[in-house]
């Protein structure tokens, strides 16, 4: 079995046949169908190291989809202004690194505030290999993390 199924969800309740021949059949059946559902949900880990998230993107070959990551980059005290911190994700030869979500959240723990980002006021993008936050006045010493989910090779 291979593709997306037509129903993500997992059957919850089974009638078995008797004939074992029949079981078996349906048995393997139910497990590559429970496999293929399974393996196509989003693993919900994040780590500060290049991580598997189980997301496909399309390459160059439809046969053959890009792997999604997924990296959590830690962000220490923002001055005003543009912030810079590397991402430590290296760049192929050629480049092959393909950004596919930018997002995550920005806090004051002592004034219990927390922005979400990028939003109106906190810019947030990556250029070459640091992500750059620029921020107003209001986010001065603010920390945080952000989450970024990228594809490697085609």
């Amino acid at each position: 079995m291979t593709g997306i199924p037509d129903n993500p969800f997992l059957i919850q309740t089974e009638i078995f046949p008797e004939d074992p021949k029949e079981l078996l059949i349906r048995l393997t059946q139910i497990y590559q169908d429970t496999s293929l559902k399974v393996n196509l949900r989003e693993i919900s880990n994040y780590t500060f190291e290049e991580n598997p998230n189980g997301q496909q993107f399309p390459g160059t070959d439809p046969l053959n989809p890009r792997q999604g990551y997924r990296r959590v980059i830690t962000i220490t005290a923002l001055a005003l202004g543009a912030n810079i911190f590397p991402h430590g994700i290296p760049f192929q030869t050629p480049n092959t690194l393909r950004f596919t979500r930018l997002d995550g959240v920005i806090e004051d723990l002592t004034a219990q505030s927390y922005q979400p980002v990028p939003n109106e006021d906190i810019h947030v993008e990556i250029i070459g290999v640091n992500i750059v936050i620029t921020i107003p006045a209001a986010y001065i010493g603010f920390t945080g993390r952000i989450y970024l989910n990228y594809t490697q090779t085609d």
